[in-house]
């Protein structure tokens, strides 16, 4: 990972951790904020722990844990260290939160005012909460549905193949049925809402008769009559009703598509192990785009469950990495974009939404406006809730 680019380390005080690197990199500190660093073991925690370590974490946020129960639930209280704790923060004294996978679910238990609030993943989940009575804001955010693919997979590691896959699907079709119109088609890999969308992007768009054309190009080169591709899927979600339109719409290029369904724990360890064909998924690339994109993407890296080996990007991604300045770096974005574009290594599908379902019990948001119907940040440090 990216530890590797750590070459020493020394603590002058204890305030204070120097760090030498393999080479340049300008965005080293970002990966401990939004990253793969961003969670480190405390040496001293994890040793009082010992075997316990998994479920007394620690920290220096507003809250500390006072039980967890892996797939149930984690209680939170309020902690007395937190440095804003002279500003009265958290308000809130204790907090539950429990592992509820089913959107429907979650949104049924804030109507029936068994919870506070929880979660949505899609714009049609939160009108219809709206429509029955509950608080529902919109959480902008950067992420979409994607159809990953496995570039090292026998089938998919054909360009045809996944140019094949692109052109097949229907992103309007799909947006129309599945998310009644209120997200957006992918012309590209980021999101229409990224502030550096590839909005020109010549990532394959709809076009069933070169799709078509494409797979009898690959059938004839490889002697193969028949092509078979496993979607994997999680349970719950819209994710259970795209995978049956994907299945239909690849169908009409005659590939025969299984649906499998495993448990989310299973899935990652699916993707990690590059032991699956394609997966319906929903990332987000953050404003910090080349190092996400080099984290989903370079070779080598912990998280390109791609698994794509494009020598280009890695070039780009490493020039964007040793950039002496920001405009430098942010230079590389549309020719990383136009690598990916043109090694097709995955379908973008539709923008993700999300959005907070709450009670009427809840408030502290946003900024004490509870009329507002968007909220950028949910901090639950800011949440108060009636007696």
């Amino acid at each position: 990972g990216e530890a590797r680019r750590i070459v020493d380390m020394v603590a002058p005080d204890p305030y204070t951790v120097v760090l030498t690197l393999n080479g340049p990199n300008n965005q080293f500190d970002l990966l401990f904020a939004d990253g793969s660093m961003g969670m480190i073991p405390s040496p001293t925690a994890k040793a009082a722990a010992g075997a316990d370590f998994a479920t007394r974490p620690v920290g220096a946020g507003p809250f500390k844990v006072e039980s967890f129960a892996p797939g149930n639930q984690v209680v939170l209280v309020k902690n007395p260290d937190y440095k804003f704790a002279s500003d009265g923060l958290p308000y809130l004294d204790q907090v539950t939160l429990r592992t509820v996978p089913e959107q429907t679910s979650r949104v049924d238990g804030v109507l029936a005012g068994d919870l506070d609030g929880g979660t949505v993943a899609s714009l049609p989940a939160l009108e219809e909460a709206r429509s029955d009575g509950a608080i529902g804001l919109e959480q902008p955010v950067h992420s979409a549905y994607y159809l990953l693919l496995n570039n090292q997979n026998e089938l998919l590691s054909d360009i045809r193949v996944r140019t094949a896959l692109s052109e097949a699907i229907d992103r309007d079709a799909i947006n129309q049925v599945v998310y009644e119109g209120l997200h957006t088609p992918m012309a590209g890999l980021l999101a229409p809402s990224h502030p550096y969308a590839d909005k020109d992007s010549d990532w394959p768009q709809f076009d069933l008769k070169h799709a078509q054309e494409l797979i009898n190009e690959y059938k004839a080169d490889t002697g193969k009559d028949q092509i078979e591709l496993t979607i994997t899927t999680v349970p719950g979600g819209e994710t259970a009703e795209v995978a049956p339109l994907l299945q239909q719409m690849l169908g009409q290029l005659d590939i025969k598509v299984n649906i499998e369904t495993v448990d989310q724990t299973s899935a990652v360890g699916k993707f990690a192990s590059g032991e699956y064909g394609a997966t319906l998924i929903t990332r987000a690339v953050q404003s910090e785009t080349t190092t996400a994109l080099g984290q989903y993407f370079r070779s080598g890296s912990s998280r390109n469950w791609s698994w794509t080996t494009i020598p280009e990007f890695d070039g780009v991604a490493q020039q964007a990495a040793s950039a002496s300045s920001a405009d430098d770096r942010l230079a590389q974005i549309p020719m990383m974009l136009d690598v990916l574009a043109e090694n097709v290594v995955a379908v973008p599908i539709v923008s993700a939404g999300a959005g907070r379902v709450l009670g009427p019990n809840i408030g502290g948001f946003p900024d004490g406006d509870p009329t507002s119907r968007t909220i950028e940040r949910f901090d639950l440090s800011r949440v108060w809730a009636k007696d």
